[in-house]
């Protein structure tokens, strides 16, 4: 009971620094840093953020806030966030919330199989995060063009040259990292080096 009224109070406390004006994210990780680092990436945007660290209390900030997103690691301590994407799949009033799988598990396919909306490897790119959210909540979507090249002044120069409000520039500097990189997202134009220093 103790515990139940702490909790109570945590989510009361943190229903009152949240801005009425910005969309709300619930985020589950065990890692206190991961979380803090999510929360500096949607500072300054539309967007902020509802941090857990137990899968209960996951499920109970969902339930309380419905949020516009799940952000969701996949291990949770001894324990594991796939019954919680099912679960959430399943429950009436959190239908149709897009999740995002933050992990350092490579297991995008499985991730997609349950459900998943998206999926990034640790470390997670802010670029990569606040468009995924754009695309999913909102239904934005921007162009997406991966330059791999070992030359960093020409990278610089395309990326100076492309990236807007439309178009979302993103690189890789050896073959190997480019092969990464696609495996992991869509992408509208690879722009490809033929000369790289690891792979023809």
């Amino acid at each position: 009971r103790v515990y139940q009224a702490q909790a109570w109070q945590q989510d009361a406390l943190t229903a009152e620094r949240l801005e009425p004006n910005r969309m709300t994210i619930v985020a589950l990780d065990d890692n206190a840093a991961d979380l803090a680092v999510l929360q500096t990436m949607v500072r300054g945007s539309e967007y902020q953020l509802v941090a857990t660290r137990t899968i209960a209390e996951a499920r109970r900030a969902a339930m309380r806030h419905r949020p516009c997103a799940l952000i969701l690691d996949v291990v949770i301590g001894d324990d594991f966030s796939w019954d919680l994407m099912a679960e959430i799949k399943k429950t009436p009033e959190l239908t149709g919330i897009p999740i995002l799988v933050i992990s350092a598990l490579e297991d995008a396919a499985k991730a997609s199989a349950l459900g998943a909306d998206a999926f990034s490897a640790k470390p997670v790119e802010r670029g990569w995060l606040l468009e995924s959210l754009d695309r999913h909540v909102k239904g934005e979507e921007r162009t997406r063009v991966l330059v791999i090249d070992d030359d960093e002044v020409f990278r610089y120069v395309i990326r100076q040259e492309l990236t807007s409000d439309k178009i979302r520039v993103l690189e890789a500097a050896t073959g190997s990292y480019g092969l990464e990189r696609v495996g992991q997202e869509r992408f509208d134009l690879v722009l490809l080096d033929l000369d790289l220093p690891d792979i023809s």
